[in-house]
């Protein structure tokens, strides 16, 4: 906030001579800004959720707190995929917020680019990873971590394809329906995650987000193939 304010008072009239601040915002248009930043925040929220709650659906399971340490540091290993489709997604945002007309090649761009980041960090993370993970953690974390870390891996795959069906929504200010979709997703991950870490343990619990994920991953094809396509402006 300073630093806008230092921007405003200081920094753009040096920059651009005669410039004056003139507060012209109309409260139409803030209501609508509030609207959507409040559902973009809702939405956010609810697709960080499933990961955010993972060691205290362990810690209170008998996996205990070190059960909670294991699900943690395996879950942060394989945020290492899982976060490059969120930031890829997040350049669509921004490309197809101003070109509209090249919504179709903005998606294939998208998707194509996420696979090939994902690749690399996914292999190392399948093939290798439980092994990092008695390197570096010891032997318990291996033995307890290591299906679990591979399945959140593998989470990255139908990862691409819902984060850039969440950048669409957001584009298309289809804020309802994308708020519903993250809802479910999330409620889906976490009913499954804990329904089958209580069968199957850690593993279970990273199977059951994997599934919630692929519910958001099929739910986003359709109208992602759909816009694909199309040669038509969407916005």
């Amino acid at each position: 906030a300073l630093a806008t304010v230092v921007s405003i008072a200081w920094f753009l009239p040096k920059a651009f001579a005669g410039y004056r601040f003139t507060w012209n915002a109309k409260p139409t248009l803030f209501a609508s800004m509030a609207r959507y930043s409040f559902k973009n925040y809702l939405v956010s929220f609810l697709l960080q959720l499933p990961s955010l709650a993972v060691p205290v659906l362990v810690i209170n399971t008998s996996f205990g707190a070190t059960g909670a340490g294991v699900a943690y540091v395996g879950s942060m290993m394989a945020w290492v995929v899982v976060v490059i489709p969120a930031a890829v997604s997040r350049s669509l945002l921004a490309e197809a917020s101003h070109d509209a007309e090249n919504m179709p090649h903005h998606i294939r761009r998208a998707i194509i680019f996420s696979f090939l980041l994902i690749s690399a960090p996914l292999v190392i993370l399948v093939s290798i990873g439980p092994m990092l993970l008695g390197l570096l953690f010891g032997p318990v974390y291996q033995q307890l971590g290591s299906g679990m870390l591979i399945w959140m891996s593998v989470g990255g795959i139908p990862t691409v394809f819902f984060a850039t069906y969440v950048s669409l929504k957001r584009v298309k200010h289809e804020m309802r329906s994308l708020t519903m979709i993250a809802a479910i997703v999330s409620l889906a991950s976490l009913g499954l995650g804990v329904m089958f870490l209580n069968a199957w343990g850690l593993e279970g619990l990273a199977i059951g987000m994997l599934v919630g994920q692929l519910i958001g991953a099929v739910w986003s094809l359709p109208e992602i193939m759909k816009l694909m396509r199309s040669t038509q402006p969407h916005l």
